[in-house]
This record gives structure tokens, sequence and C-alpha cells, in this order.
């Protein structure tokens, strides 16, 4: 089995996106709240809910303080385990958030153990620390465990009423969710949401033989967010899911280990109606999940327009590294319209594996026939199992100059290289221990398209660069970008 390696680490930066009506930036964060000035509380398992919530008389539970908390202020929780249910009560404003905050250096879990909730239907939406209609809120280092009242019981989660009225400006970061029932963090009508350098793991989990409703970490119904730097692992459903969302960037996330598919982007809605659009899905690794790494879908017939994925990295997953999908017909045959779609600057390796008798898999698969104006270009398709990359032809589908490297699989059932493609190995730098940079004599330096490609690489380093020292800069296929090295080693002379 492949492990992630030094090879996929990144930088934060700008980029300029160009193409699909699309202009994003890498390390843009949405503009939240500013932190004016406040009162700070404090809470602690020594406390008391009658107390002041100074530092020294601090008060005992998290919800007391939500009950308190005013724009600007700040709440500290301190050290400890904490058996309740968190439900902010009020809103911050635009230049003054709501803080929850773990206090610096300490660890304070809120764990669902033993606790027991309030009724619920128990299919609606619940979590244990939850956001209802809320605004200009900040959730910040919060463990949360053992979330498992119901199927659609979260970690933490974000609500608003509907798609006018949303829990809007709200930043949840550096939180940790373990043993939830469905997600680890959930956001349903969500306006300007951040979700940053997050832990999820055994997200699903509802019982042994069952797992939760919703996917691991859950963007659904909601416009203008950034889901980035989150790790998320061994889940019962799909790690990252963005459904019938609008105006979004998921980016610089590790996923791997998951029942499902690793990232997923699917529209939703009803056929002629509101779908998902305008959103990019780059600088991501996924790997070992049990499907696909990365899936574009319309699952009930909504339409799916306008989606970038570039400069993942996606390898060892047990069917296709990315898939524009076909799925599904849950009432009989509908529509799966998917339109404006560009795939470009991947690496995608060795996916395609299974324990039955008849294994397939590969690096690229376009199994819906209602794509239209979508793009494959510049990417690295290598040692994927079954084939490379395999399409439903469609009069407006362009795939050229990839790197397609290993079993070109049966053309009858799509298999395709595509125009100007270059065969043979990427020459990888340490495949087997997840480093896909190149070697200088990769032949993949230098020899993409410009056409749409992105500005910077998975690591940051600007696009393009003069990889093969012949004094034009072009750029490279795949992920990386790569700048010229000189085999001479200069080592400075030394005096005694």
């Amino acid at each position: 089995m492949l492990h992630l390696g030094e090879g996929v680490g990144r930088g934060v930066r700008w980029i300029l996106i160009l193409g699909a009506g699309l202009l994003m930036a890498a390390g843009f964060r949405l503009p939240p709240g500013a932190a004016a000035a406040g009162n700070i509380y404090y809470v602690s398992t020594s406390g008391k809910d009658a107390w002041p919530g100074t530092l020294a008389q601090p008060w005992r539970t998290i919800q007391h303080a939500a009950n308190r908390l005013q724009p600007g202020d700040t709440v500290y929780v301190r050290q400890g385990t904490y058996h309740e249910q968190v439900k902010p009560v009020y809103s911050g404003t635009a230049d003054a958030d709501i803080t929850y905050r773990v206090y610096t250096g300490e660890v304070a879990t809120l764990d669902g153990t033993g606790f027991q909730p309030p009724a619920y239907d128990p299919d609606a939406l619940s979590g244990l620390f939850e956001v209802d209609s809320l605004s200009y809120l900040r959730v910040s280092g919060l463990h949360i465990a053992n979330a498992q009242w119901y199927t659609n019981t979260a970690g933490l989660l974000v609500q608003g009423s509907d798609v006018l009225h949303p829990s809007s400006y709200i930043t949840i970061e550096g939180v940790s969710t373990y043993n939830t029932a469905s997600s680890g963090i959930g956001i349903w009508f969500g306006d300007h949401v951040q979700v940053g350098d997050n832990r999820i793991e055994q997200a699903g989990n509802y019982r042994p033989s069952q797992a939760g409703y919703q996917e691991c970490l859950t963007v659904s119904e909601s416009q203008d967010f950034a889901v980035y730097g989150n790790t998320v692992l061994n889940c019962r459903k799909e790690g990252i899911c963005a459904k019938q969302s609008h105006h979004g960037q998921v980016y610089g996330n590790r996923v791997w280990n998951t029942d499902a598919v690793g990232i997923y982007i699917d529209a939703e809605g009803t056929p002629g109606g509101d779908g998902g659009s305008d959103i990019a899905v780059f600088d991501n690794v996924v790997h070992d999940t049990a499907t696909n790494g990365i899936a574009l879908a319309t699952e009930t017939g909504g339409l799916l327009d306008d989606v970038r994925v570039y400069n993942n990295v996606s390898y060892h997953n047990q069917l296709v590294g990315v898939q524009l999908s076909n799925c599904c017909d849950f009432s009989g045959p509908i529509a799966h319209p998917l339109h404006n779609i560009v795939v470009i600057n991947n690496t995608l390796y060795a996916n395609g594996w299974t324990t039955s008798t008849s294994p397939w898999g590969g690096g690229i698969s376009i199994d819906s026939p209602e794509v239209e104006t979508a793009t494959v270009r510049n990417n690295i398709v290598s040692q994927n199992y079954t084939f490379q990359i395999a399409v439903v032809p469609t009069p407006t589908l362009t795939i050229d100059y990839n790197l397609v490297d290993g079993n070109f699989g049966d053309p009858g059932e799509g298999a395709t290289v595509g125009a100007n493609p270059i065969i043979g190995s990427p020459l990888f730098y340490n495949a087997g221990g997840a480093d896909f940079h190149l070697l200088p004599a990769s032949p993949a330096i230098d020899a993409a398209s410009p056409d749409l490609a992105p500005s910077a690489d998975f690591d940051g380093r600007a696009r393009p660069l003069d990889g093969n020292n012949d004094g034009t800069a072009a750029f490279d296929i795949g992920a990386y970008e790569m700048p010229y090295f000189s085999y001479h080693a200069y080592v400075p002379l030394c005096r005694r």
C-alpha cells in the first residue's frame, strides 16, 4: 500500500485561474467578521456557571457562555471534557465576530457520551455543536467526539432555515471530530462559510451495520464557501462533498481510507432546476478510498456547471482517479448534465484495485453522455489498472496533451489517449513513496499546453518555468511544475 509522503506538501499562495468563466484564488479567505474588541470569558470543568466567567472564576459549561456572548466577545474553553450540547444563541456583526476558542496549548473535548439530547425528529439534522440561522461566528480548536444520537447527527452542524435565510460568515477552524453518526462537520444552507484546517475521523459511524446519512464533511445548498486544509480519514461515507452548492473552493485537503468517493461534487437538484456551479477543486491529495478519488456527478438531475479540477494528486483508489459520473437513476432514467468541466494538470497514479475476481479501474473516466464542453488536458495518467483514460465520446469533449503510461485499455470500451499525447513513463521522483515530483529527464517537463493551465502548481511554484533549460519557459504536464536542475554539484573548497 502506498502512503502519503513528503512529496505532496503544498505552500500557501495566490493563483489566478483563467477559463470556464471562473476566477478563483488559491489561499483566498472569504471575508469573516473582524475580531473587534469585546469581552473575554473563560469556561472550565472546575468552574461554576454562577461565577463571572473570568480566568480566575470561569463558567462551568460552554452553553452558559453561548447564552451570553455578544458581538465581539470571545470565550476560551479550558482543558477538559464537556458532556453537553452547545447551541449558540446570538450572532456577531460584520465588524465583530463571536468566537468560541480553545485555550492556547490545551485540549478541550465536547463529548456526547452519556448525554441525552432533547427530542429530535430522528431524520432531522442535529449536531453536538449546532449553529442554527446565525451569522459572524467563529469556532476554533475544539475536539468533538461521540455524537451518536441519530443517523443525521453531526459533530458540528451549521445550518440555515433555507437558501434565503442561511447561516452566514461562519468560520470553522482547527476543529477535530471523532466517531460521529453522520458528518464530522456539516454545512447546510450556508453563505460565506469557511471550513479550514480541521481533522475528521470516523465520521458516518452510526452503527457497525449502518452508516450515517451524510458525508464525512458536507457542504449542501450553500454558496461562497471554502473548504481547505482539512484532513479526512477512516470514514464510512464520501470524504468531502459539496452538493447543490455554488461559488466555492475545495483545496489543500488530504482524504484517505473512506468507504466512498474521496472528494465528491454533486449537483443534486432536479431536472431543469437548481444544481451546482462555479466550483474549483485543486491542490488536494486523495488516496486509498474504496471507490473513486474525485468524482463529479448530478445524481438527481440538476445541472453541474463550471467546475475546474486541477493540480490534484489522486492515487491508489480502488476504482478511478477522477470520474465524471453518470450516477444515479434512483427512480428511473433521468438526465445527468455536466457542462463546462475542466480536468487539467492532475497526477493520477495506480488507481484500480480490488480483492474481487474481476478487478477494474483507471485514471480518468467520463461515463456521462450528457457532458458538454469538457476539457481533459495536461494530466499524468500512469499505471492505472484497466485503462488510463476512458470516455463516452461527446461532440464537445476535448482530450489532449496528457501523458499516458501503462495499459491503454479497450478502445471498444471508450479507452483513448486523446490528441497530442506523450506515451511513456513520467519518471516520478519516488512513486512508491508517494512523491510525484518529476525527475529532470521526465518527458512531462515543458510539454503541456498553456491553454486553461493554472498559473501555479501544487507546491505554489509559478507556472510556466524553463524546466529543460532550453531558454523558453513552458508548462509541465501533471500537478507539479519543475525548475531546471543541473546535475553538477559545487563543493566549496575548505582550507585549514
